[in-house]
């Protein structure tokens, strides 16, 4: 049996580092199916620097808390794809597309996760409500439940 994959956007896997937060057992339960081999976990490589650079700024963290963290992100084995020139720019197209009536666009970061999961033909999971807002009409982007 194949094993679906699923992109996920750094909104949920910082649940993972974030208990309290709304939506971390829901992060937490997908992280579950992920280890369990039910699911393939996927993200753009930015997810990497994304995730680094929040967990950053959170005060309660020193650098060793972050160094652990990183590592237990890496021993997750999320599947890492490289952004190319081509992703790039169908985030790019997507950013533009998925613009608001008061062209209010979606980042061209979050774009780069709805683009992977074009080309994977797959669901991307966010725990952003304001993306999933800008990007409501699009079939493969759902809200993490």
């Amino acid at each position: 049996m194949i094993k679906p994959h699923l992109v996920v956007d750094a909104s949920v896997v910082l649940k993972w580092f974030r208990a309290e937060e709304d939506l971390a057992s829901e992060a937490q339960r997908l992280l579950d199916r992920h280890t369990a081999d039910e699911v393939t976990l996927c993200a753009p490589d930015l997810l990497l620097y994304e995730v680094g650079s929040v967990l950053r700024t959170k005060p309660d963290l020193d650098e060793t808390q972050l160094v652990s963290a990183v590592d237990y992100l890496q021993h997750t084995e999320i599947v890492v794809f490289p952004i190319t020139w081509k992703l790039l720019e169908q985030a790019v197209r997507i950013a533009f597309r998925y613009a608001g009536s008061h062209r209010r666009l979606p980042t061209v970061y979050d774009a780069c996760y709805v683009a992977l999961a074009e080309a994977l033909d797959c669901e991307m999971l966010t725990a952003d409500r304001r993306l999933v807002s800008l990007l409501d009409e699009h079939p493969l982007v759902e809200l993490l439940s």
